[in-house]
């Protein structure tokens, strides 16, 4: 498990099931090189070059075939970091994605804001692609034992109909959050499940046979809402 902005290891595409002829497949969106005279997405703060701001400098820009998704890649000249800034109409489009090298088996999240610090990261590398939820569930925090299914509030088709549970339960000190389908089949396959509340380092587990497993603090356990992202 892994918080956000940090380097995700072992993405493994197909590591679920025995053929991953048998897997559905992996929705990911290419990007392309691009370079715009001005911003397409001019109501979005932020997006100015940052002339004037010599410790900052865009190093490349990429879109989306369409034009949905542009990928800001940064570099900080005081810490010598590479920053992605993903940026796209609606919030839902740029918050917690994967953005996936494509000759590396990692992957970085990015946060609330649509920013990931790509540590380790290539520039000469830049054949890359999104991968954005395929699902999206929502609940508010569970007592010690309880459980409760959940219906997704965004999906993509073939997790029309899903439904996940979420169970809390105590081992030793440690509080651990199990997430399954509850009707798993083929079609649902979850390559990674991400776990998100409010002012917490988002969580990241690779299920096995679509459950997953979290261990949380006990902050983690509090009054505000949590969601639950799925991805393949």
């Amino acid at each position: 498990m892994k918080g956000k902005n940090d380097l995700i290891e072992k993405l493994i595409f197909n590591s679920l099931g025995s053929d991953p002829h048998d897997d559905p497949p992996l929705v990911l969106i290419p990007l392309y090189q691009t370079r715009f005279e001005s911003s397409p997405f001019p109501q979005l703060v932020g997006f100015s070059r940052l002339t004037g701001y010599d410790f900052y400098s865009e190093k490349v820009s990429l879109a989306s075939a369409d034009g949905q998704y542009l990928l800001r890649i940064i570099k900080d000249a005081v810490n010598n970091q590479l920053q992605a800034h993903l940026l796209h109409q609606e919030k839902s489009g740029y918050q917690y994605v994967f953005i996936c090298p494509e000759n590396q088996r990692s992957c970085y999240l990015t946060d609330a804001h649509g920013q990931a610090q790509l540590k380790h990261f290539d520039l000469s590398e830049l054949n890359l692609k999104l991968m954005p939820p395929a699902a999206v569930f929502e609940y508010f925090p569970l007592g010690v034992g309880q459980t409760a299914c959940l219906n997704p509030t965004r999906y993509r088709e073939r997790f029309q109909g899903s439904i996940l549970q979420v169970e809390l339960f105590r081992q030793d000190e440690e509080y651990v959050i199990k997430v399954k389908f509850m009707n798993p089949d083929n079609q649902l396959k979850a390559r990674k499940m991400v776990l998100i509340k409010e002012g917490e380092e988002p969580l990241t587990s690779i299920p096995l046979k679509n459950m997953a497993l979290f261990e949380v603090p006990a902050r983690f356990i509090g009054s505000e809402k949590v969601q639950i992202n799925i991805y393949g």
